[in-house]
């Protein structure tokens, strides 16, 4: 009986180690095209504003019968640097009553000119509790099945960080799938 339960030991071993072996696609390693397929990768980057992009901030939306229910569109654009580079163009709506902490919803076209999945465009979206004039702090998801070119397949979320300076820093994870 041990001999038998030490050849089907071996047999899976041996099983594990082809898969590993057999390629990008299933071990996790570097694709010929530069995608890191088939595992969650970790990631960071920084989103700064863009100097010569487009930033307004619209006037606020307030519901007629109680002007303490605003909401403030902003469309900015934004320099990516680090794991993903590239440029965002953003639009957010943020939210808040007088004397509590804020709420903002976004929404960007990120266009990706190198990443650990190769290029393309994706859409991404973030949700954050914004306390002005302080670190905020927030979420980020990849819309799954919006992307382009080698990001066609890619999803991905983790945390992000508003800093005073309206920097942003993101933190996550994302999964580099083949077309």
């Amino acid at each position: 009986m041990q001999r038998h339960m030490k050849r089907r030991g071996l047999g899976l071993v041996l099983a594990v180690a082809a898969c590993l072996l057999a390629g990008p696609f299933v071990a996790g390693a570097a694709a010929k095209d530069g995608g890191d397929y088939g595992r969650r990768v970790p990631v960071a980057w920084t989103r700064s504003p863009n100097p010569g992009g487009p930033r307004m901030i619209l006037d606020g939306i307030c519901n007629p019968e109680d002007q303490n229910q605003c909401l403030v569109p902003a469309q900015t654009s934004g320099l990516l640097a680090g794991d993903l580079q590239g440029t965002a163009f953003t639009l957010t709506a943020l939210g808040g009553v007088p004397g509590s902490t804020g709420a903002s919803a976004s929404v960007a076209v990120l266009t990706v000119t190198s990443s650990p999945c190769g290029t393309g465009t994706v859409l991404f979206q973030t949700f954050t509790s914004v306390l002005q004039g302080q670190v905020s702090n927030g979420r980020w998801e990849i819309v799954g099945g919006s992307g382009t070119g080698n990001l066609v397949n890619v999803s991905g979320s983790g945390l992000s960080t508003i800093n005073p300076d309206l920097t942003v820093d993101f933190v996550g994870k994302i999964r580099c799938v083949a077309s």
